[in-house]
């Protein structure tokens, strides 16, 4: 019999991750948002299985916190095969100090020094961090990856599935997947990559106890990720289908063969509603709605044609999802906590933090300041004390919005 007081965990392998660090030209380094996962591990031959299968070429790393020498490969592919293991999803308000975490706080209590949370509600200091554990379906061995975001869209939208799938009886197989969001402001729009999870069962079959059956491709698949050999069972008695090598569409509409055919944008956006409203949505189709969307709107632009009405992305209420990295990743230690106070000092009462935060990532394509470089907050400051930057700039919220609400 197991230890009654030890929790029992798989081992982790190592880090997905959806950022990097770039160097500048002043010889100092930035964070920088990638399109493809990117993998970290202190295994090559792990991350060379990994290079095989999604593309990329592995080479060495090194955390930018000093820690012990990896292995890193950026990877072709955003959409990656995934077994969901039970909590998989763990959320905390934290705060660091350089690489050290000083606060983990539920919003309520404060763990590490058992006390009632200590920040403002309206002005917290800790960031919302979100973490979700899964294993790579298609690449030995057998372990954990940890994917960490910042990001409000992944804190609001991977609990709900997480508390479905813990429901689900069992490992329940999907998809890992990059999708872009845009946000649309008056210097124009922004583009940033959020991290989903897809899950292969219906709700039906969560609620029933036969998702771990369900670890079939779908539509999430992306060219990049083909192969036809037969995905690995999860052990529940059941076979698993095969992953299909590409983004395959319901028998009954070629959903791609009529968004070719649209000229305007009014129906595009019927199509997306229609194809949504028959159940038939996958995020390939989604994604190549919106790309046809952008290259009419490209071509409106460049004939002087304004887009007809309600044709505007819908504002997005709630903070933009950051291009999310690691704790080690950041320039956060003491000095970007001094230029932050130094930030909240210059913009006076006018300001309160979380507008401060809205500017900051209206200015920074959605990046927040708790994983911003020192030099991005100097020059958030330099915006401050010469006026450029005001409590303005902000993402406007959905009932800012004018026209008809559209998908993208």
């Amino acid at each position: 019999m197991p230890v009654i007081d030890l929790q029992r965990r798989m081992r982790q392998l190592g880090e997905i991750r959806i950022g990097q660090v770039v160097p500048t030209s002043n010889g100092k380094t930035r964070p920088d948002k990638l399109a493809t996962f990117r993998f970290t591990s202190p295994s090559r031959p792990t991350l060379e299985r990994i290079a095989s299968t999604y593309g990329g070429d592995v080479r060495e790393w090194t955390p930018a916190n000093g820690g012990p020498a990896e292995w890193e490969v950026i990877t072709s592919s955003k959409h990656v095969p995934v077994i969901v293991p039970p909590q998989a999803v763990t959320q905390w308000y934290e705060f660091y100090r350089g690489s050290m975490c000083a606060r983990r706080c539920d919003g309520q209590f404060e763990q590490k020094s058992d006390q009632p949370c200590m920040c403002d509600p309206e002005q917290r200091d800790c960031s919302l961090t979100t973490r979700l554990n899964v294993m790579l379906r298609d690449v030995p061995p057998v372990g954990l990856w940890l994917l960490t975001t910042h990001g409000y869209y992944a804190a609001v939208e991977l609990p709900p599935v997480a508390d479905l799938l813990s429901r689900g009886g069992g490992n329940i197989g999907g998809w890992l997947s990059l999708e872009e969001r845009r946000i649309v402001g008056e210097d124009g729009t922004k583009r940033f990559m959020v991290p989903t999870l897809d899950i292969d069962a219906s709700p039906a079959q969560l609620l029933s106890g036969q998702g771990a059956a369900a670890v079939s491709g779908t539509g999430a698949t992306s060219a990049a990720v083909s192969t036809e050999q037969p995905a690995p069972a999860v052990d529940s008695g059941r076979q698993a289908p095969a992953i299909e090598s590409a983004p395959q569409q319901p028998a009954g509409t070629d959903w791609l063969a009529r968004l070719e055919a649209t000229q305007q944008l009014q129906e595009i956006f019927d199509l997306h509603k229609e194809c949504r409203e028959a159940g038939e949505m996958t995020p390939y189709l989604d994604e190549q709605m919106r790309n046809r969307a952008d290259d009419l709107r490209q071509a409106s632009r460049g004939n002087g044609v304004s887009p007809p009405s309600g044709s505007r992305a819908p504002d997005i209420d709630g903070q933009p999802e950051q291009a999310p990295l690691s704790a080690d990743e950041g320039d956060t230690g003491d000095d970007a906590d001094a230029l932050w106070m130094q930030i909240v000092a210059a913009a006076g009462s006018e300001w309160t933090t979380s507008r401060l935060e809205e500017a900051f990532a209206y200015h920074h394509e959605g990046a927040l300041p708790a994983t911003a470089s020192t030099q991005q907050l100097r020059e958030f400051l330099a915006g401050i004390k010469s006026g450029r930057v005001t409590p303005g700039d902000r993402v406007k919220s959905s009932a800012d919005a004018t026209g008809e609400q559209v998908p993208f």
